[in-house]
Parts: structure tokens; C-alpha cells; sequence
């Protein structure tokens, strides 16, 4: 996570969200002040590829908790995934923007 003050605040995400996770990433930093126009969820940011599925999504699947991550050769996403990502956004947030 980036900030610059509370000016714009970029989440970076090694992960492609789907648009809930990204949802709850803006909810979590626009909880401390900043406007929702303001926070920029981002994902592909580092060397990994796959999806980052919420954790709801996990119990049926479908090609982006169980076919996607197959053929490109990586773990599935599991239920605690998004909520591991999610806790680690909440523990940023607090140190940069409280």
C-alpha cells in the first residue's frame, strides 16, 4: 500500500480481484477518511498470476477458483485467501492512514 496522505491511496495486489475484494478493499480505506475516488485497488502488481476469489466464491466452482488456476500452474484460492489479503489491507491501513 501507498499513500499520499490521504490524497490517494493505492492498494497493490499480486492478485487479479474480483470486484467484491476490490469492493472491501476501498471499504476498509475509505474507513479511515479517504474518498472512494480516491483509492485505487491494483492487481498483476508483482510476479504471480491468478485469481484472488472471495472467500463465498470458493465453495462452487467456477473458472476463476478452480478452472484459471490450473492451467497456469498455481494453487487454487481457498476460502481463507481473500481473508488473509483482506486482514493484511485492514493492518496497512491502520499504520498509514489512522
Amino acid at each position: 500500500m501507498l499513500s499520499i496522505g490521504k490524497e490517494a491511496v493505492f492498494v497493490f495486489n499480486a492478485f487479479e480481484m474480483l470486484t467484491p475484494t476490490g469492493n472491501a478493499v476501498e471499504k476498509i480505506v475509505t474507513e479511515y477518511g479517504v474518498a472512494p475516488e480516491k483509492c485505487f485497488a491494483i492487481g498483476y502488481a508483482n510476479c504471480f498470476n491468478g485469481y484472488l476469489a472471495p472467500s463465498a466464491e470458493c465453495v462452487v466452482r467456477t473458472y476463476e477458483t478452480g478452472g484459471a488456476a490450473h492451467w497456469i500452474g498455481i494453487p487454487e484460492c481457498c476460502v481463507k485467501s481473500e481473508l488473509t489479503v483482506l486482514d493484511a489491507v485492514k493492518e496497512m491501513a491502520a499504520d498509514l492512514l489512522a
